[in-house]
C-alpha cells in the first residue's frame, strides 16, 4: 500500500518478491504509446491482432482504430489485442517491448522485464514484476491524464460495441 502523492511505502508484504505481471504491466505500455504516439493517430488491424488466445477486446481485421480506442480496449478490458496491435503501430514487438524495459527503469522499476506488450509470457521469454516496481509503475501511469481517465471511465465506445471497465 503505497501513498499515491508522495510514493511512500505504507505497508507491504515480500514488496520485492518476483511474480509474472500478466496484464498488470499493461499500463506500462499505455505509457511508451503516450509518450510516441497521439491518441488519434490510427491504423487498421490486421489477422495478427486478431488471431490471438487472450482476453481480447474483439479487434476486427480491416477496421481502423485509434490510439485511444486501443488505449480504452488495453486499460478496461485487458485487451491483448490492443496490446499487439498498439505495440505495432509503436513499429513492432522489437520496439515496443525494449521500450516498455527501458521505461521502466527510467521509473526506478529495476525488478520488472516486460518480455512482451502484453504482459503474457511465452516459450523461451518470461515477464517479471514485483510488488513495488508495479507501485511505481501505476503511480507514473496515472499521471498521463488519459490514462487516469480512461481508468476511471466506467465505460467507453468502441467500434460495434459499448466496453466496460473492468479493472
Amino acid at each position: 500500500l503505497a501513498d499515491l502523492d508522495t510514493g511512500a511505502i505504507l505497508a507491504s508484504r515480500n514488496p520485492n518478491e518476483p511474480h509474472a505481471p500478466a496484464s498488470t504491466i499493461k499500463p506500462l505500455l499505455a505509457m511508451v504509446v503516450l509518450d510516441n504516439l497521439r491518441p488519434d493517430n490510427f491504423a487498421r488491424a490486421n489477422s495478427s491482432h486478431t488471431e490471438v488466445e487472450c482476453s481480447c477486446v474483439g479487434l476486427e481485421p480491416g477496421q481502423p482504430y485509434t490510439t485511444r480506442q486501443l488505449l480504452e480496449a488495453l486499460l478496461m478490458v485487458s485487451g491483448t489485442d490492443a496490446a499487439n496491435m498498439l505495440a505495432d503501430m509503436l513499429g513492432g514487438q522489437g520496439v515496443a517491448v525494449p521500450a516498455m524495459n527501458r521505461k521502466a527503469v527510467s521509473l526506478g522499476a529495476r525488478s520488472t522485464k516486460a518480455s512482451s506488450p502484453s504482459g503474457l509470457d511465452g516459450p523461451g521469454w518470461e515477464s517479471t514484476t514485483t510488488p513495488f516496481d508495479l507501485a511505481l509503475i501505476y503511480r507514473a501511469a496515472l499521471r498521463y491524464p488519459l490514462i487516469a481517465h480512461i481508468m476511471r471511465s466506467p465505460s467507453a465506445q468502441f467500434p460495434g460495441k459499448t466496453i466496460t471497465n473492468q479493472n
